[in-house]
């Protein structure tokens, strides 16, 4: 979009309403239509074109947002992966008794992430719900839906829908607490996941100061 020239005036209504508008008669509500639409325009015109000079402004100095040759975006990749390597490379000599470095200009590290034990499906076993381990499990859970919907008092059988599923915060428990064995999770298709702490790098560099000229 060319840079247009506005002024306030050409998007001034022909007959403005006071400062403070009281719309008391169908003249005065078309006036504050009118004005509404102005409004809108010139907005969506002033928008446009600050749009289009933020593109332009980022199309001329994009050529600065590179380090020998290479666009700032590649460049950080390029500069965070090889950091990752030497520190990785290095971790058992540098991080003896801690997990960061400080520098000049930043820290670098190594971050712990733990996940919560937990009982999920077997993906090898055939057994993926109660009713495949128990088959009548189903029919109970159809009588206790009939049951629901004659309670509700609602007709026909498409609004409710009862559903039985292992509870795998109380296996869980069981679990931990000796009363449920890994066969026991066997025969139930479903098996105990550890929790598992891994670790990442990082690397955090410290706030570049700009001094301004005078």
């Amino acid at each position: 979009m060319k840079h247009m020239k506005l002024s306030p005036d050409e998007f001034q209504p022909a007959q403005p309403l006071k400062r403070n508008p009281t719309v008391k008669s169908l003249d005065d509500a078309d006036a504050a239509l009118d004005e509404l639409s102005r409004i809108a325009a010139h907005r969506r015109i002033v928008s446009e074109m600050a749009s289009s000079r933020a593109a332009e402004i980022k199309k001329e100095f994009s050529a600065q947002l590179a380090r020998e040759g290479v666009p700032y975006d590649q460049r950080e990749k390029l500069l965070r992966d090889s950091l990752a390597k030497f520190f990785t490379e290095q971790r058992d000599d540098l991080f003896v008794a801690k997990k960061s470095i400080s520098l000049a200009h930043g820290t670098c590290g190594f971050r712990s992430h733990a996940s919560q034990s937990r009982v999920s499906q077997d993906a090898g076993s055939e057994i993926k719900t109660p009713s495949d381990l128990a088959p009548e499990l189903a029919d109970a859970a159809t009588r206790a839906a009939k049951r629901c919907k004659l309670a509700s008092g609602l007709s026909g059988d498409r609004f409710l829908r009862v559903s039985i599923e292992f509870d795998y915060d109380l296996i869980l428990a069981g679990y931990r607490a000796g009363t449920i064995t890994d066969d026991d999770l066997s025969e139930m298709g479903l098996v105990y996941i550890p929790p598992e702490t891994r670790e990442t790098f990082f690397a955090t560099p410290a706030p570049f100061k700009i001094h301004h000229a005078a």
